[in-house]
């Protein structure tokens, strides 16, 4: 049985294509015990899904980008190994995850990088 709370974090990472960066990730989502973040400005082009490894070389932790063809903008989310989802990239800036918790229950996640005044902000 798949326990009743999960950590759910965000983060504004400044881009996202570093290997350094992607460890230096899933590094704190351990320490912190978090098993989905939510990222905005990753600068990562196009659509696809990655694996990332912690700094100890171990693979953990899955990433799914929502980009265009520029390094600019960019969405996505990071979720602990085991964690079942369904990734849905609506363009460069939204994105929405339908996540199962349990064999039955799902969730929406939907994450939109908007800009108001300097500042970026992710909607839920």
């Amino acid at each position: 049985m798949y326990k009743q709370e999960i950590q759910i974090g965000t983060k504004n990472c400044r881009g996202f294509s570093k290997k350094w960066k992607q460890k230096q990730q899933a590094d704190d989502m351990q320490r912190y015990e978090m098993e989905i973040v939510v990222i905005q400005e990753t600068k990562i082009k196009n659509i696809r899904t990655s694996n990332i490894k912690k700094s100890d070389g171990k693979q953990v932790y899955t990433h799914y980008n929502s980009g265009n063809n520029k390094t600019h903008h960019g969405t996505g989310i990071i979720v602990k190994k085991g964690i079942r989802i369904k990734f849905t990239p609506i363009n460069e800036r939204i994105c929405l995850s339908k996540i199962k918790l349990n064999g039955k229950e799902e969730r929406k996640l939907r994450s939109e990088e908007r800009r108001v005044g300097k500042e970026c902000r992710s909607r839920w």
